[in-house]
């Protein structure tokens, strides 16, 4: 696709396009303001003689009636913890970490998001999940948890926020001794 236009948002976060003829255009976002979220999504936008479009910042598109509305969505980050309770942390194998965020909407399936990360000693037992949506497209704000999947043999896994501490699990032992040709 050749390139006919270069759009930049102005304070409002509305940018228009020169007077362009019918057509179907190509629409990408190419850089997010600070704190948002990068769409490179190829949105497509029909023009028709003596419509224009307006786009609002960056993000998703929604068209409405000859206009199309890019929305921005705010990106967080989720940093995890982990903790041996017995100062094994030297020893042990990395661990893989999922995190999983919910939007109270209706529809949760759609909403899902699931990311995985692996790290162990070599990154201090701590990782950062970047560039997590705020909210889903229509406003609904993302919780986000996280789990463990996979525990090491001989520990037990809690969760605190973002903070998985492994406790090692005591056990005990009984011996019962028989003498044998003892009268």
């Amino acid at each position: 696709h050749n390139r006919v236009d270069t759009l930049s948002p102005n304070n409002g976060g509305v940018a228009k396009s020169k007077n362009l003829p019918g057509g179907r255009y190509y629409v990408k976002e190419v850089s997010a303001p600070s704190g948002y979220l990068l769409d490179g999504t190829i949105y497509t936008v029909d023009v028709t003689n003596g419509n224009s479009s307006e786009l609002n910042g960056g993000g998703h598109v929604i068209a409405q009636g000859g206009q199309s509305n890019l929305y921005n969505i705010r990106s967080t980050s989720v940093t995890v913890t982990k903790v041996w309770s017995d100062d094994s942390g030297d020893s042990q194998d990395d661990i893989t970490v999922v995190l999983t965020g919910m939007t109270n909407a209706s529809d949760k399936e759609t909403t899902k998001i699931t990311r995985q990360a692996t790290f162990g000693k070599t990154e201090n037992w701590s990782y950062t999940f970047t560039q997590l949506p705020e909210t889903d497209l229509t406003a609904n704000t993302y919780s986000y948890t996280v789990a463990e999947p996979v525990v090491p043999e001989a520990y037990s896994a809690s969760v605190d926020g973002y903070t998985i501490t492994n406790t090692l699990r005591n056990g005990s032992v009984t011996v019962t001794k028989t003498l044998r040709g003892y009268n």
